[in-house]
């Protein structure tokens, strides 16, 4: 392999670990603010799976 490349590997994985992370966090963010919204949080959650589930089933 070109010595280039063995440098050039470790940023691109570190890189894209990065945004896997950052992903990872803006969805745990996403669930957490939809927990504390409460009770209507759920029920829309709920919601949002049922439409999901039904989506799947039918297509």
């Amino acid at each position: 392999l070109h010595p280039l490349f063995s440098f050039l590997l470790p940023l691109i994985s570190s890189y894209h670990l990065s945004k896997i992370r950052e992903r990872r966090l803006k969805r745990r963010e996403h669930l957490l603010a939809m927990k504390t919204k409460g009770r209507e949080g759920s029920d829309a959650y709920n919601q949002l799976l049922h439409d999901q589930w039904t989506q799947h089933f039918l297509a």
